[in-house]
């Protein structure tokens, strides 16, 4: 390359640099002018097109899944089993479906603030987006995974104590579908994702009027204003933040956004981070990226009460235990994290997972790209890694580990999100109309 051609592209890149930098500033500092119009057409309103959105997203959704298939059980199994990372794995995937959903049974409170619903979501598998190393996948062939009966409460234990007395083997063989939806035989027809096309419990939200900052704000969830999934006195159980899918219009670089996850009972913290993509433009819309925060799983203080054993020493650091929370509560030790430990190298030195990626932020973490305007998400990436807790001694066959407890990764999955050509222009169509 030469020396002309090499500033040339320097050039552009800097100028591009300095276009987004401009359309950031100049789309962040209008709304101090135009935020009223902006306000009146995000208020969710019986007839109105945010209300439309709001019943029936138009941004398409899928659930994609990476089961960490062990590949050398039998192995494992005729050792003395007292060392976890002996397991070897291999990452199958992507699982992909289709995700639609429906808000039911929707009822405005009597001054218009706040609306309560109860959602739907189904699940289609995408076959031609299933595939690994040009290979198909087919969600009814079987995984060899991590039995997740190791990882049963106490209470169901008891239960079930004959056949986890039998156990025989660290893994098991089920499909991918029984797995996530329909149910494993074994665990009493239990499922990690539920069943498709199930109403989930009844939320209440903020509708945005006369304060369009708490837009899509929980009030509450499950007929709950406060869980109590978690240990009090602290933050665990407070309930706010919105859905992910839409926030507060005019949102700046600082802005800071919580996100309410049902599934782990936990608000999760977003911020901008100038050390990673900070914004850009997507089908020409300019959004700011915001990521999930590094603490948002951190052993410390703050989250000392998601510890939900009697020291936080025996609390792995960046991941939670989900035993009394979701579909999890009083049934199994699932504990969630980002997939491959993501940002803590240290979790992922206990087992012998291989990131089959490099392991950053845009890879395995978690972030959304939010049209600033409007506080629309335009595009989003949750990722979780899911993982059994084996203690020793619990199930006889897993009775010679070397330490107290352990974990072993089954799976990790990706909710993403991504506006199509349609309705990006008439999201479009609407900012440009409301900014005139």
């Amino acid at each position: 390359m030469t020396l002309r051609s090499l500033m040339f592209n320097v050039s552009v890149s800097l100028g591009l640099k300095l276009l987004l930098v401009s359309a950031i500033v100049y789309q962040i500092a209008l709304p101090a002018i135009a935020q009223s119009r902006f306000a009146k057409v995000l208020e969710i309103k019986n007839g109105t097109e945010a209300y439309d959105r709001f019943v029936n997203p138009p941004v398409p959704h899928k659930l994609s899944f990476y089961f960490f298939q062990i590949t050398n059980a039998e192995e494992f199994d005729k050792s003395n089993r007292s060392d976890i990372r002996m397991l070897k794995f291999e990452e199958i995937g992507p699982y992909v479906y289709e995700e639609t959903r429906e808000k039911e049974q929707l009822q405005f409170s009597k001054d218009g603030k706040e609306i309560s619903y109860r959602e739907r979501k189904k699940y289609r598998f995408l076959p031609e987006e299933s595939k690994m190393n040009g290979k198909q996948l087919n969600q009814t062939g079987k995984l060899k995974v991590v039995n997740p009966m190791y990882g049963l409460s106490d209470e169901l234990m008891e239960w079930v104590k004959p056949f986890a007395d039998a156990l025989t083997s660290i893994a098991f063989e089920e499909s991918v579908e029984n797995m996530a939806f329909k149910g494993i035989e074994s665990l009493a027809g239990q499922s990690l994702f539920g069943q498709t096309n199930v109403l989930e419990e009844e939320k209440i939200v903020k509708t945005g009027i006369n304060n369009i900052d708490k837009l899509l704000e929980t009030v509450s969830f499950e007929h709950k204003t406060r869980q109590d999934a978690w240990y009090d006195p602290g933050t665990c159980n407070d309930l706010h933040g919105t859905d992910g899918t839409q926030f507060k219009p005019s949102l700046k670089l600082i802005s800071k956004l919580n996100v309410f996850e049902p599934m782990l009972c936990k608000v999760f913290e977003f911020a901008n981070n100038e050390l990673l993509t900070s914004f850009g433009i997507f089908r020409e819309l300019a959004y700011i990226r915001y990521y999930a925060t590094d603490d948002n799983f951190a052993n410390n203080v703050a989250n000392a009460c998601f510890c939900l054993e009697d020291s936080l020493d025996d609390c792995p650091g960046d991941m939670i235990n989900l035993r009394k929370c979701g579909l999890a509560k009083d049934k199994m030790n699932i504990l969630a994290s980002s997939p491959y430990f993501q940002p803590n190298p240290k979790l992922l030195e206990q087992t012998s997972i291989v990131p089959v990626k490099e392991n950053n932020y845009d890879n395995y973490g978690t972030f959304l790209d939010v049209e600033h305007l409007t506080g629309i998400v335009i595009r989003a990436f949750k990722r979780i890694q899911f993982n059994i807790e084996i203690v020793n001694k619990k199930v006889p066959f897993m009775s010679n580990l070397n330490k107290k407890k352990v974990f072993v990764p089954l799976l990790w999955f990706e909710e993403s999100t991504e506006i199509d050509d349609v309705n990006a222009k008439k999201l479009l169509q609407l900012i440009n109309s409301t900014k005139s």
